[in-house]
């Protein structure tokens, strides 16, 4: 991610505008706090000691999310300690499985990013600029937030170990990627005890970089249209190509 950031800056894109593109891509989520947050203030269980509740909290996550297209307030702090910057951000996001996801950022600047599931679009209409790009780069394995879209993604690509708080009553999961990239060292899920509704997603890369997504009014959609998850260029836009 950080030879990311140094292609983006040589191709001399303004930095005020990317900032967020930066954290999210860094990796989600959801500012600053010391490392594993919920993890300090409730004892985590393995998942050995404790794999029947584990199995129930994944399983009621997968009925609650699995298979269902919904959309999502989100509030955004991302903090990138090398660079010395935190940015914070709100929007709303649109997801339908497999894979197709919407981020509508409305502060501080409007910013779009869209999938279909392939190709990753990323819009900055200040600038007129458009980023073109393959969707597992970004979001494949579940990172980016990215299993979000396929709920089945937490137990394909990560080793989950649980935690449990009751004031407010909610579960935290800790996911560690089978196959840990620069991008996601960690990631920190916190759910609803009640209905298993996400609440929070914070992603920790190898910099202890941290992403927190906070979700708010949450609200499943008996289907979104597909047209939803493509983007068509502005007429005159600069395209620019990700990952060269």
């Amino acid at each position: 991610m950080h030879r990311f950031i140094y292609k983006i800056h040589h191709k001399r894109l303004p930095l005020k505008s990317l900032k967020i593109t930066i954290c999210l891509m860094i990796s989600l989520l959801w500012g600053a706090q010391p490392a594993f947050p919920e993890a300090t203030q409730s004892a985590e269980t393995s998942l050995t000691s404790a794999p029947q509740l584990l199995e129930e909290v994944l399983a009621s996550i997968e009925a609650r999310y699995g298979q269902k297209a919904f959309s999502t307030l989100f509030f955004q702090t991302s903090t990138i300690k090398a660079l010395d910057i935190t940015d914070s951000a709100t929007g709303r996001i649109y997801i339908k499985h497999p894979g197709r996801m919407r981020w509508e950022y409305e502060t501080p600047d409007k910013q779009t990013i869209v999938t279909d599931g392939d190709t990753l679009w990323i819009y900055q209409p200040d600038d007129n600029q458009v980023m073109i790009g393959k969707a597992d780069a970004f979001f494949g394995d579940g990172k980016g937030a990215g299993f979000l879209s396929n709920i089945s993604a937490v137990r394909e690509h990560f080793q989950v170990t649980l935690s449990t708080r009751t004031a407010p009553f909610e579960y935290v999961l800790k996911l560690i990627p089978n196959e840990p990239t620069d991008e996601v060292k960690s990631v920190i899920l916190a759910v609803s005890g009640e209905t298993f509704d996400v609440l929070r997603v914070t992603t920790y890369n190898m910099y202890n970089d941290e992403t927190r997504l906070v979700f708010k009014e949450l609200k499943f959609h008996d289907s979104l249209d597909d047209a939803l998850f493509h983007f068509s260029p502005p007429e005159n836009a600069e395209i620019l190509e990700l990952g060269k």
